[in-house]
């Protein structure tokens, strides 16, 4: 019997969305599958759809809750998972038909507890991935892992496209007290558990669906801070037990303060106390961006134009915004 795959959706309000991406959760490859549906309490039809899948396929699972957020509708489904690894997929996404086929067959190859596959963002409803065969790989050990992470070049902090052995994750939950950012705290709490292998797959089998009024799209900043709060966390619980990875921390710091700096910028009142304090600590850390190689030429002549006038900077972060 091949491993049964528990799959993780957390739904909420994505009627126009969710056909497709439980479509390709069906189609995989492999078919030993245990699909757990979580509505967070839509308002449209989404629990409708969910259910009308449901009966199609029995597969899946679906839970209604009301309305807690993301990760209470995440650790609601690890709560209900019955397979071997589990898959995090948000349901406005949709994966490639052998995404758990080659992530399994990796991690089974290389004896790892987390199997990792690229991502790719698309605004195209009818974007179709690309054939590729025996793609390339890595194998890392947990610093390994944490760094490529960090660097989000070939993959990042989200829980999305990561097949992930379920007692791994058995007594860690998504923070509730966090809106944005919370599941880069799930994945370093992870890492800090215990050491094991992760092995990376260069091949692209998840498509990020760029959608406005998602959660990272919202100009909604009742919760921006999360973001500079779970990033003060992370680089705090990271330094402590891979110091090598400094550098990575130093960026990762940077680039959370000027991510809430640049929604307030785009959406908020830059004038307020928050804001002007937060302008502070971003100006004092203007040498370290500047020689940070992981920070955009394009990034670091923004920050220079702050320093000139704080309302130029806010109509270059506005335009940005709009594009």
């Amino acid at each position: 019997m091949t491993p049964k795959i528990s799959i993780i959706v957390p739904m909420y309000n994505v009627e126009k969305y969710l056909a497709k991406c439980l479509d390709s959760l069906l189609n995989q490859t492999h078919q030993n599958l245990d699909i757990v549906l979580v509505d967070d309490g839509s308002s449209d039809k989404t629990l409708e759809i969910a259910n009308e899948y449901h009966l199609k396929d029995s597969r899946i699972t679906v839970i209604h809750t009301d309305n807690y957020g993301v990760s209470h509708a995440r650790n609601t489904g690890m709560k209900h998972a019955s397979g071997e690894f589990i898959l995090f997929i948000d349901s406005d996404d949709f994966i490639k038909e052998n995404l758990v086929e080659v992530l399994l067959t990796y991690a089974q190859k290389n004896n790892a507890d987390v199997a990792v596959g690229r991502i790719i963002g698309t605004t195209a409803a009818d974007f179709e991935f690309d054939d590729c065969f025996l793609p390339a790989y890595e194998v890392w050990n947990n610093e390994q892992a944490l760094q490529e992470m960090l660097r989000t070049g070939k993959t990042s902090m989200y829980p999305v496209s990561k097949l992930i052995r379920r007692d791994l994750i058995s007594n860690i939950e998504f923070d509730l007290n966090l809106k944005l950012a919370e599941d880069a705290v799930f994945i370093t709490q992870m890492y800090l558990k215990r050491d094991f292998t992760t092995v990376f797959v260069d091949e692209i089998l998840y498509a990020y669906f760029q959608r406005q009024g998602s959660a990272t799209k919202s100009p909604d900043l009742t919760y921006v801070f999360d973001t500079k709060i779970a990033y003060k966390y992370i680089t705090s619980a990271l330094a402590q037990k891979y110091p090598s990875l400094t550098p990575e921390l130093v960026n990762r710091k940077n680039w959370a303060n000027l991510e809430v700096y640049d929604k307030i910028a785009a959406y908020g009142d830059i004038t307020s106390l928050e804001a002007r304090e937060l302008e502070s600590e971003i100006k004092k850390s203007y040498g370290q961006i500047c020689k940070d190689p992981l920070f955009t030429i394009g990034r670091k002549l923004a920050l220079t134009l702050l320093f000139l006038s704080r309302g130029m900077y806010q109509r270059v972060v506005k335009r940005k915004k709009e594009v």
